[in-house]
This record gives structure tokens, C-alpha cells and sequence, in this order.
């Protein structure tokens, strides 16, 4: 009944390009995260779980070789695979990103196939990380209640994504209960918004990460998602 997916890390500070390759990546099969900031992608990496970041290189406060750099030279997130994707198609440039360690370099603009053959050949096989997709969305371990009924759209390891009649701006305006979450032992599961698109119908997907789980809850998902998807 499920699917496994791929979690994508999209680092660049230009909206337009975030936009495009949100979509690009999401009609590929990929859950796409977007982030603007470099800062603030690094507290994302280290609390979430990603199978490769695609990273810009000319962004401000922190550049993406500064952000290269920090990410090899952490135990924690360095064998994570990192793509740089960038207007700059100098060989110096190119060749600055492969010495600290990005195992790709893509040239602006993106072209779909392009990047569709690149990822998939870097991750290939199934990804670190695994998610379930709902396809049957009268399926109960769908159901999630935010003060009236929604239905979770796909469930992973580092985040899941809800289909709503309503917009979600902050979730302390919510009152939010995640009957799976309740199934599978896990008790206080903060999320975080990453975005929200509506639909020609008015209807709201809302992408969400988590932070602060445990070790433990993360691996009871991961069971979870691995059973679901073997069915």
C-alpha cells in the first residue's frame, strides 16, 4: 500500500529556484524540503534525516562551500551526499566543490532529466531513509485531527505531510492528534511547518518536519514505514 521515498534537502536562498525545484522534485517521487537560509539548513540537517542535500553556492551569511565544509566536518551528517547547484559553471568553482567533498555539480538552470538521472543514480537502490506514502487516503492509519478531520498524505522518518480543508499557520493555534502516532507508542511529537501549497479545489498540503524525537520514536516509525511498504 506504500511507497518509499527519497528525503531531499534543497538549500538556496532564491525563492523562484526554491519554488521550481520544490515542484520538480515532487513530480520525480521525491519529498523535497526548502530551505533559504544556510543557518538554517544546518539546524535542519542535524535534526532531521536527509538522503542528499542539493546545495547553492552564492547565498548570504553563509555561502555554500562554508556550509560544505561544516557538514564533512561533522560525524553526525558527513556521509550524507551533497550536490551543489549553481549559475556558476567556472572549472574553479566545480572544482572547489568536489575538493571539500560534494559528490556533484549541477549548473543552473535546472533541467529536470538532468537532475532526475543525477539523484538517481547517487542514491540508487532504496534511500537511508524510508517514508509510506497513502494512497488510499480511507486508510485509518491516515486520519490526523487538527480540530476538524484531515488525512496524512505521506509519513517518514524525518517528517510527514497533511492534506487539509483549512490552512495550518501555527500549529499552537491547532489542536493536533496523530492517531498513528498514539498506535505506535510515540507521546509528545513536536512538527514543524516547513510549507503549505493550496490546491485549485481549496484544499491545503502542509509539510512538516519533526525535532526534539527521540532515537527511539524515529526507529518505531522507520519499522513502521518498512512493514507498510513490504505489504
Amino acid at each position: 500500500m506504500g511507497i518509499i521515498k527519497r528525503n531531499i534537502l534543497f538549500v538556496d536562498d532564491d525563492e523562484p529556484t526554491r519554488l521550481l525545484l520544490q515542484a520538480l522534485l515532487k513530480q520525480a517521487g521525491y519529498l523535497p524540503v526548502t530551505s533559504p537560509s544556510a543557518f538554517e539548513a544546518l539546524d535542519l540537517v542535524h535534526k532531521h534525516a536527509f538522503d542528499l542535500i542539493l546545495l547553492d553556492i552564492m547565498m548570504p551569511e553563509m555561502n555554500g562551500f562554508d556550509f560544505l565544509k561544516r557538514i564533512k566536518s561533522s560525524d553526525k551528517v558527513k556521509d550524507i551526499p551533497v550536490v551543489m547547484l549553481s549559475s556558476k559553471d567556472d572549472k574553479t568553482s566545480i572544482q572547489k566543490a568536489m575538493s571539500l567533498g560534494a559528490i556533484d555539480y549541477i549548473v543552473k538552470p535546472p533541467q529536470k532529466d538532468v537532475v532526475c538521472k543525477k539523484l538517481e543514480n547517487i542514491l540508487g537502490g532504496h534511500p537511508r531513509f524510508a517514508e509510506v506514502e497513502f494512497k488510499d487516503l480511507k486508510d485509518p492509519d491516515s486520519l490526523v485531527e487538527i480540530m476538524h478531520t484531515a488525512r496524512v498524505i505521506s509519513i517518514g522518518e524525518s517528517g510527514l505531510v497533511i492534506k487539509s480543508p483549512i490552512p495550518i499557520i501555527r500549529l499552537e493555534d491547532q489542536d493536533l492528534e496523530i492517531p498513528i502516532f498514539r498506535k505506535l507508542g510515540i507521546k509528545d511529537a513536536k512538527l514543524n511547518i516547513v510549507s503549505s501549497v493550496e490546491d485549485d479545489k481549496g484544499h491545503h498540503t502542509i509539510y512538516f518536519t519533526y525535532f526534539g524525537m527521540s532515537d527511539d520514536d524515529v526507529e518505531k516509525i522507520r519499522n513502521w514505514v518498512i512493514s507498510k511498504s513490504l505489504k
